[in-house]
């Protein structure tokens, strides 16, 4: 689901494992049969109890491990030497510059260049130069180990950021980061949330309004309390002589307890969520996963299989399947191997279980006892999710060779530690709900949205106060353009949490959507005194004020947005509507083409550019853009595609060439998306083929719906021309001339 279409139909954008925020529905949508009541507002409902958990202090927890190498120097140098230990770094200027810098790469999609390089006192900068523009940022950590891939984020406001470059060790090069080689890539805007983070570093708090905004600088790589739990006590009973509480050691917990501490981020799925009230970071050693972290998978075992996907993988084998062995992660791997351990013999546990005789494995076998199993039992391959990468797949088989087959795209959806596909209790359904609504917002699929609605209906109804069901219920109700469980979700989702960001933003969008006005302007400006920093926030401000007529407020709201986010389509479309309404036409064509250049990806910028340049007559523009638009729109984004058709046709029309007109027109209907300018386009070419009458009935059925078209009532000023009725075509030109 493309971003042109998210402009156009409420769509949402999503990019690889970094899920973005629901979508808010733009100005004009919403249901509008919904009508505000003049009862008094009900009492704020009660959160659940799960509400009340709260994360571990994870910054002074890491802190403490300062004093683990006093008495463990050996664990502490080799954890330090591996990939974990390695896991995330800050960055100065000061801090060498890393391989293969300076680098650059040219988007296969926009044209963009994309560069990195190292800047004397500055430190590792990226940038983005197109036609006219270069945005640079600066690196604050570096992440990943290298051992497969280091990426770079930087820093606003608290709030973390991908870089667009990653440093991939196969090839030895430079090149985009995973989930950017495509049509809508978020630029440097992609926004680093709680579970990636989680799984990288420490992580510090979080702000309890935003759950992406951090309090604090990260603490750093993943710390020692994450496998064996706060050291703070052990700590300062061991400086004092005495014993002090024992720590958690994972090879001592019962199996499914042992591979939870390492299935917190080795268990991938599709869809990773948390529990309702639970933060990211709430896990501790010892716990059960699922208390925390619901991780969903498309049912079968497929081939494909991510970076991060070993839990998930291995669960379909024999040696870990309910009732087989009791095979833990650390049967085989060594979290911070010292001495001989180091290089110990990989498929010893193997013959720990089946015997080092050939004939205990079957005959199928030919290994002996120096037999490497993993080579034969275990495939390496490339992974679905980052590029230039190979792991070893976790799924233990008979033959590493045989193939399997593809899962289905649309194939249900089933909770890893509960595998239902149609669960009866309430807490089930609404956590699998929310699963589907978060594939729905990464994938776009009409099966996932239905089971969405359905489960979330159901498990709501037993307990409403679910915040993050009920985000995720307003989510598919604003895809599926239902405005009733809209409205009913985020009044309930308001009365809960009334300074959430996520809830803030649909609010404000409904109210605006829904007329009322000033409900929306009192809202936007609580949410923005609150959350400066989301540009999401100041572009909904500019269409609450636009809507009430204050057209300078609206532009500075729209500056504002663009400012936060200078390579994002809907700011400068949202300054190109301000600058419009106060009659500027020439700028805001400018700005829609500046908007284009700096994100080409964003097909409404396109389409509104084109629109203004055919209203000034200026039909190299306008066919400029709607080149622009239908190169950049997704290839399922039916609407943009038509509308983009449609105005190509009216371009052709203006420069008198029929047959292009009527091949551009074809296209438009082909798309058979509901293209609100058809009826216009219709007429226009009824009026070229000199048939008035028809030409009438058409542009006067659109002007109906849409009396803001300026080339409409200029056609219907030549069709009444022609028809003899000199003063009504009068009245249409007068109409025209008053429209910007």
């Amino acid at each position: 689901m493309g971003r042109g279409a998210a402009a156009l139909l409420w769509a949402g954008l999503a990019l690889g494992c970094q899920r973005q925020p629901a979508p808010t529905p733009p100005e004009g949508g919403g249901d509008r049969t919904h009508t505000a009541t003049s009862a008094a507002p009900s009492p704020a409902p009660e959160r659940t109890p799960e509400a009340t958990w709260s994360a571990p202090d994870w910054a002074a927890t890491h802190a403490a491990e300062a004093g683990c190498a006093d008495c463990h120097p050996d664990e502490v140098e080799a954890w330090q030497r591996g990939a974990m230990g390695r896991s995330l770094a800050p960055l100065t200027p000061q801090s060498p510059p890393p391989a293969g810098v300076p680098a650059h790469r040219v988007h296969p999609v926009d044209g963009h260049t994309w560069s990195v390089a190292h800047r004397p006192g500055l430190g590792l900068q990226f940038a983005i130069q197109g036609d006219g523009f270069v945005t640079r940022r600066t690196a604050a950590y570096a992440v990943g180990s290298g051992t497969h891939t280091r990426s770079y984020l930087w820093q606003r406001a608290g709030a973390l950021f991908m870089a667009p470059l990653t440093w991939y060790a196969r090839p030895k090069a430079w090149d985009l980061s995973p989930g950017y080689a495509v049509h809508d890539q978020p630029g440097f805007d992609r926004l680093v949330q709680a579970d990636c983070l989680a799984c990288h570093a420490d992580p510090p708090a979080q702000d309890p309004d935003r759950p992406h905004r951090w309090l604090g600088p990260v603490p750093g790589a993943i710390g020692c309390a994450r496998c064996h739990g706060d050291a703070r006590d052990h700590a300062a009973a061991r400086a004092d002589g005495r014993a002090g509480p024992p720590l958690v050691n994972p090879a001592r917990l019962p199996p499914d307890r042992a591979n939870a501490v390492c299935e917190g981020c080795h268990l991938q799925g599709v869809v990773r969520l948390t529990r309702a009230g639970r933060p990211w970071a709430s896990f501790r050693p010892g716990d059960r996963l699922e208390d925390h972290v619901a991780v969903f998978v498309r049912q079968a075992a497929g081939a494909d299989f991510g970076i991060a996907s070993h839990g998930a993988r291995l669960r379909h084998s024999a040696c870990r399947a309910p009732g087989g062995a009791p095979l833990t992660c650390v049967t085989c791997h060594h979290p911070h191997p010292t001495g001989a351990q180091a290089g110990a013999d990989r498929s010893a546990p193997c013959r720990g279980c089946h015997g080092a005789d050939s004939a205990a494995h079957g005959p199928a076998c030919a290994g002996g006892g120096g037999t490497d199993c993993v080579r034969c039992h275990m495939r390496v391959a490339a992974v679905d999710d980052i590029p230039h990468v190979s792991v070893t797949d976790h799924f233990i088989r008979r033959s590493a060779e045989h193939s399997l087959p593809a899962v289905p795209a649309d194939a249900p959806l089933v909770w890893v530690a509960d595998p239902q596909e149609a669960p009866t209790d309430p807490a089930h359904q609404r956590l699998l709900g929310r699963a589907y609504a978060d594939a729905v917002r990464a994938e776009g699929r009409p099966t996932d949205l239905a089971r969405a609605q359905r489960l979330l209906a159901a498990g709501l109804a037993a307990q409403p106060n679910d915040l993050e069901a009920l985000v995720a219920q307003a989510f598919v109700a604003t895809i599926a353009r239902d405005g009733t469980t809209l409205a009913a979700a985020l009044d309930r989702a308001e009365r809960l949490a009334p300074t959430d960001a996520r809830v803030a933003e649909q609010v404000v969008a409904l109210r605006t959507a829904q007329g009322r006005l000033d409900e929306a302007l009192a809202l936007s400006t609580a949410a923005l005194a609150r959350h400066p920093d989301v540009p999401q926030l100041h572009v909904q401000a500019a269409q609450v004020h636009r809507a009430r007529g204050d057209h300078a407020a609206a532009l500075a709201a729209a500056q504002a947005a663009l400012a936060l986010r200078p390579d994002w389509g809907s700011a400068w479309l949202a300054v190109a509507k301000a600058q419009l309404a106060t009659g500027d036409g020439v700028q805001a064509r400018a700005t829609l083409g500046q908007g284009t250049a700096h994100d080409p990806s964003h097909t409404a910028t396109w389409l509104a550019w084109g629109q203004l340049a055919l209203r000034a007559s200026d039909l190299k523009a306008a066919a400029q853009a709607f080149a622009g638009a239908t190169r950049y729109a997704a290839p399922q984004d039916a609407l943009a595609l038509a509308t983009a058709a449609a105005g190509q046709a009216r371009v052709a029309l203006a420069a008198e060439d029929l047959d292009a007109a009527a091949g551009h027109f074809q296209r438009a209907v082909a798309a058979g998306a509901p293209v609100p300018g058809l009826l216009a386009v219709t007429g226009a070419m009824a009026l070229a083929r000199a048939r008035p009458a028809d030409a009438r009935r058409a542009l006067e059925a659109h002007l109906q719906a849409d009396p803001s078209d300026p080339l409409a009532w200029r056609d219907l000023a030549r069709a009444l021309d022609a028809l003899g009725e000199r003063s009504a075509a009068a009245a249409a030109r007068d109409r025209a001339a008053a429209l910007p």
